[in-house]
């Protein structure tokens, strides 16, 4: 079973969208804070397959919040880390999308 850990901030999106992907097989935690997922990404051994940060919107705040996931999951771990998806509601620029993807997350826009 894949490990997915998910970061959303609308709790009610959040368990909607768990219960959706338990359905299909995933083992789903919800994080309830970036410190937390900061700390469950910071691990020795690899917890999660596949991280999801979903947003409302795209800000330079979600930037930050991606790197410092990224980097949390890369700081103890010897092997490649999580698969990085950042989900939102609303179209990214194109100079956004690039800098998601240099941060080694995938790009993906929401209905």
């Amino acid at each position: 079973m894949y490990r997915l850990l998910l970061i959303d901030q609308d709790s009610m999106h959040a368990e909607r969208l768990a219960t959706c992907l338990r359905e299909r097989g995933l083992g789903v935690l919800i994080a309830e804070s970036i410190e937390e997922a900061a700390r469950q990404l910071q691990q020795r051994l690899p917890s999660f397959e596949l991280v999801v940060v979903v947003t409302s919107g795209m800000t330079e705040q979600w930037l930050v919040t991606l790197r410092r996931l990224v980097e949390a999951s890369r700081q103890y771990s010897m092997c490649q880390g999580p698969l990085f998806l950042f989900a939102s509601h609303r179209k990214c620029s194109p100079n956004l999308r690039l800098r998601i993807e240099r941060l080694g997350a995938r790009y993906v826009r929401g209905r």
